[in-house]
């Protein structure tokens, strides 16, 4: 499995596949209070320690439309919207034949997208391994050496607002 992307769904199986060996479990601390009033009054406090699941398959086939959970290789599945919000959005970059950017450069705009949109961004190797695995489906194409000796993506065409050091000498134009 290279990558694996779940949009959501009602499949029994699927839910409890996702949900018991995807996902695992969490430590969650637990404090419970009691009280009890008598003769004597008496006040007890237990902090405790349990194994969660971190979604149940409840949780899973009530998953919101605009959520997702990825699986990628090497990697822990986590819960988003945001990557396949970013790469749905306008304004941000284009998918343009003939056009380079650097991988920087590009993790940048998402991040800018993120800011925008109140959302946490991924690490910039979980976005980054995320479009490397899905650049033919995108229509992009990873090279090591795509803007002189940075990594970066080819069909990539980044909107004029990206912070870019012009004084770079891996850049096209100089």
């Amino acid at each position: 499995m290279d990558s694996v992307v779940f949009l959501g769904g009602r499949e029994a199986s699927t839910i409890k596949e996702i949900s018991e060996n995807w996902l695992g479990k969490a430590t969650i601390s637990m404090q419970t209070e009691g009280r009890s009033r008598g003769q004597s009054e008496s006040y007890n406090q237990n902090m405790q320690r349990l194994g969660r699941k971190l979604m149940t398959p409840a949780e899973l086939a009530n998953m919101p439309g605009d959520r997702c959970i990825l699986q990628l290789r090497g990697l822990p599945p986590f819960y988003s919207k945001n990557i396949l919000a970013f790469l749905k959005s306008e304004g941000y970059f284009a998918i343009t034949p003939g056009a380079r950017c650097r991988s920087k450069d590009f993790y940048n705009v998402y991040e800018h997208w993120c800011q925008g949109n109140l959302e946490k961004p991924l690490s910039a190797k979980t976005f980054l391994h995320y479009l490397k695995e899905h650049q033919q489906a995108l229509g992009i194409v990873y090279d090591e050496k795509c803007v002189g000796t940075s990594r970066g993506f080819h069909n990539v065409c980044l909107t004029p607002f990206v912070p870019i050091n012009d004084d770079d000498p891996d850049l096209p134009w100089h």
